[in-house]
């Protein structure tokens, strides 16, 4: 059994667990140990064997922690190719959320007392092999757990697969939870349902099954600020070009309340295509931001968030010498990032992390810095959130500055207020807040093709 003690906060997440017949939501905040909170009650409840699903980034986490919390042995399993598992099964069985599809057919044979999907929010769309896959494993227990500090990405709509894997007696069926709270639009392609409505009912209906504590409920952690920093270009006329043309476009293809789904995606593309370009011409500046921060702190640690893997590659050459900087990004190996944390936490000279915001967003503690840089922008916020929470958690002694590098008067700073709505969304459903209810993409486009009149340049506008 463990050695190491629960805060109390976390003991009171394993009595709600324990109390709490069927499906659970625990959705502590980023950083309140979600982990160890459901070792610990599998552990107690003898919930084995069990089947734990999370992204593949926190596999070594998880057989850390059962180790720890459950005093549990585990077994990983890796790759695509249908595995075989030992006749004597441990505890614990690990599988990440990109090999669960194929994994199926050997899963689905085990009576598994209880399965864990960590970073639920991997589920959100339901149409995924992946969704299909923890759908079809999920009706061969009786006791799910999900596992986010973030489990509406977006939009009530991205929230249905995760409680009908949870709780499918309460949320069977998606006509009815989008007619519900979806607040459904038809267009002249047909129904969207990407708004968002009766969010008070839904937060209610969750609350019984639901367990959701934030940083400041429950710990006494420093300050977290957000910056934003606005980065001057020395030429911007390729940028404003760009941008143009895209304002151009979207003038003439989008309407608001009447866009095809094929104009939706032509959008993203070119939008995609706009931001890669910010991206490349931004880069220098976000260099210069850097080098300044370390020359202002010498003492100090950076983490910067990016996006693109041409950023990536810029930063981790051009600010610090090679041997004071590491990297992680898509292409860096599981198995190696726990080392890579291990010395930006304890490395003196180690002084600048560079990582994707995707790779490294979720699952990692990197305490050993309190400030964050974000470079680019994610469309959502939850990314964005998790993003910050790898400093803002347990162990954090410093206050927090969270920066956001964005280029005035561009479309990336429309995105930034298209994501603080998003923001709002998510909150009013998870937390109960109050929340704007415009479909999030309907706002992004109607605020960003405002841009092309000159009326509303972005650093003009009101409120």
């Amino acid at each position: 059994m463990a050695k190491h003690k629960l805060f109390p906060y976390q003991e009171q997440g394993v009595d709600f667990m324990a109390k709490v017949h069927g499906g659970i939501l625990l959705a502590d905040a980023p950083g309140l140990g979600k982990t160890c909170q459901v070792s610990t009650l599998a552990a107690r409840q003898s919930l084995w064997p069990m089947l734990i699903v999370c992204p593949a980034s926190l596999k070594g986490n998880w057989q850390r922690e059962l180790k720890m919390w459950a005093g549990a042995d585990s077994l990983v399993i890796e790759g695509k190719s249908l595995a075989t598992l030992p006749d004597d099964l441990p505890p614990a069985v690990i599988v990440n959320y990109d090999i669960l599809y194929d994994q199926r057919p050997l899963l689905g044979r085990y009576q598994w007392k209880c399965i864990a999907f960590d970073e639920i929010h991997n589920l959100s769309n339901r149409t995924s092999n992946r969704t299909k896959a923890a759908k079809y494993l999920s009706r061969m227990t009786t006791k799910v757990i999900g596992m986010s500090g973030t489990p509406v990405m977006n939009r009530p709509a991205d929230f249905w697969p995760i409680l009908n894997i949870i709780r499918p007696e309460l949320f069977p069926s998606w006509q009815a939870y989008a007619t519900r709270y979806c607040d459904p639009r038809k267009t002249h392609w047909g129904w969207e349902y990407k708004g968002a409505k009766n969010l008070e009912e839904l937060h209610e209906k969750i609350k019984p099954f639901m367990l959701r504590r934030l940083k400041e409920d429950v710990l006494d952690l420093p300050e977290k600020k957000m910056i934003v920093i606005p980065l001057h270009l020395d030429d911007r006329s390729e940028l404003d070009a760009a941008e143009e043309d895209f304002l151009g476009w979207l003038a003439q293809n989008t309407k608001y309340g009447s866009v095809s789904s094929a104009q939706r995606a032509e959008a993203v593309t070119r939008l995609g295509v706009l931001l890669r370009l910010t991206s490349r011409l931004k880069a220098r500046a976000v260099v210069d931001w850097s080098r300044k921060f370390f020359r202002d702190n010498p003492k100090e640690k950076l983490i910067l968030f990016a996006v693109h893997t041409q950023m990536v590659d810029v930063l981790k050459r051009r600010i610090l010498p090679e041997q004071n900087v590491v990297v992680i990004d898509g292409s860096t190996p599981t198995k190696k990032r726990q080392g890579i944390v291990d010395r930006f936490q304890t490395d003196p000279q180690c002084k600048l992390m560079v990582a994707n915001i995707k790779a490294a967003g979720v699952g990692l503690t990197l305490t050993a810095a309190s400030t964050i840089a974000n470079a680019e922008m994610w469309w959502t916020p939850a990314v964005m959130a998790q993003g910050a929470d790898r400093v803002h958690r347990i162990g954090q002694k410093e206050d927090c500055d969270i920066y956001y590098l964005v280029v005035p008067e561009t479309v990336e700073e429309r995105i930034c207020q298209a994501i603080q709505t998003k923001q709002q969304v998510a909150n009013s459903i998870i937390d109960g807040r109050q929340a704007a209810t415009m479909p999030v993409l309907d706002l992004l486009l109607s605020k960003t093709g405002g841009l092309l009149s000159g009326k509303a340049r972005p650093n003009k506008a009101k409120g």
